[in-house]
């Protein structure tokens, strides 16, 4: 990383929230030290074969976080969004959004600046992309433009040093969260589109075979899939 800075903010909904696991969310992976870390390796071991892809980005079997470097660990970390939270109502209002999360980091006592300098992450996606009455609660072409609003309001945020776009999760059928038969396919097509309109994108989704051992319900991350978006992001960064 070219800065350094001062904090985390991550905007997305409850799948950085960490929503249907115990385990540590990925935000909370990259940013605290050694014994989260050495946790995501556990967890990515555990995988088994999904780290023995050839495509996969997350590094090689055993290995940990710690291997990585993550630019962002030690950082206090602020996560806004929650259930129901898409990427086209982050964009509606993205400096509110953004400003509540510099004034919750206000708050920390870890943060060793009054103005401090974040790198923001944004996680969401997955609820537009879900149907609602049959059809996509935020339509292609309306996502496609949130996410270009979202992207050139994070570039043009004095308190931005760093932003990106952590691609969605695949939304996967026949696990508890009943999606429609159009699903993965809608949410990668969704995630493709993200990546075709901002700048920076960190794409977690495939190979989407190896989610089946990461998701507690077929959207949100159990331990494994957290390690996962945390080791991917973390590279990236680096």
């Amino acid at each position: 990383m070219t800065d350094d800075p001062d904090a985390l903010v991550v905007l997305g909904d409850s799948v950085p929230a960490g929503n249907a696991t115990d385990a540590a969310p990925w935000p909370d992976r990259l940013t605290e030290a050694d014994d989260a870390v050495d946790e995501a390796g556990d967890a990515l071991t555990e995988t088994g074969d999904a780290l023995t892809e050839p495509d996969d980005a997350l590094a090689e079997p055993g290995s940990s976080l710690t291997e990585t470097d993550s630019p962002l660990a030690g950082l206090p970390v602020v996560v806004r969004g929650d259930t129901g939270t898409s990427l086209a109502s982050l964009a509606d209002d993205a400096e509110a959004h953004l400003d509540a999360a510099l004034e919750e980091l206000s708050t920390l006592a870890a943060l060793s600046t009054a103005d401090p300098r974040v790198v923001v992450l944004v996680h969401a996606g997955h609820n537009d992309a879900q149907l609602s009455g049959g059809e996509p609660r935020v339509p292609e072409t309306a996502f496609r433009h949130a996410a270009t609003l979202l992207d050139r309001a994070l570039a043009d945020h004095p308190a931005v040093a760093r932003h990106g776009f952590v691609g969605l999760v695949p939304l996967l059928p026949d696990h508890r969260v009943p999606f429609a038969d159009a699903q993965p396919a809608r949410s990668l097509t969704y995630d493709d589109a993200l990546a075709d309109s901002v700048a920076t994108h960190y794409p977690v989704a495939r190979p989407v075979g190896d989610w089946h051992d990461r998701t507690a319900d077929g959207v949100h991350p159990e331990a494994a899939g957290h390690a996962a978006v945390a080791r991917t992001v973390a590279e990236r960064l680096g």
